[in-house]
């Protein structure tokens, strides 16, 4: 190989690496765009929920929260993470398992700002239910994009997901998971 050869060779290899660092830099800001645009998602275990009415003690079956009483409604809250503090939630869910014949799980999503006793603030949604009873497969409960507009408070309130879990009818009905997505 010559000089001419080897200098045409070196021009070649810049070229090429100059054109792998711009495809590079352009799958980065890609994937970076992607990152942010699909917002700050938490899943949580059922287990993170918090019993706060009912005659019950939880059970508890890989990280699933469950009520084993056969009369008593378990009441629980789910607490989520809120660290974009002036977004607000675009989509959410829980999963559940029912096995009650008679009655579906309920929940509802929440945001709210306690700041007293007597100063609460916030908003919650209708409740929503599960579609079908006596299931041992996990049913999800959507909110749907927006589960939390309108809400006024960017910022200073929590969120929370709470459910109503009916008594041990076929089986135990449980709070499998949650997750909350944030703008």
């Amino acid at each position: 190989m010559n000089i001419k050869q080897a200098a045409s060779a070196s021009s070649d290899r810049r070229k090429l690496n100059l054109f792998q660092n711009n495809a590079i830099a352009i799958v980065m800001v890609a994937i970076t765009s992607a990152v942010t645009y699909a917002g700050d998602s938490k899943l949580y275990p059922g287990s993170m929920c918090v019993k706060w009415a009912g005659e019950v003690t939880p059970s508890y079956h890989y990280s699933a929260m469950g009520n084993p009483s056969g009369n008593w409604w378990m009441y629980v809250d789910c607490p989520a993470v809120r660290d974009v503090m002036r977004g607000e939630v675009r989509d959410a869910f829980v999963g559940v398992i029912d096995q009650n014949r008679s009655h579906n799980i309920g929940c509802y999503l929440c945001e709210i700002l306690i700041k007293g006793e007597d100063s609460i603030t916030g908003h919650c949604t209708s409740p929503k239910y599960n579609k079908s009873n006596l299931s041992k497969n996990e049913q999800l409960i959507n909110f749907g994009k927006g589960g939390s507009s309108n809400i006024l408070l960017p910022g200073a309130a929590h969120y929370f997901i709470g459910c109503k879990v009916p008594p041990k009818d076929h089986g135990i009905s449980y709070v499998t998971r949650y997750k909350l997505t944030e703008d």
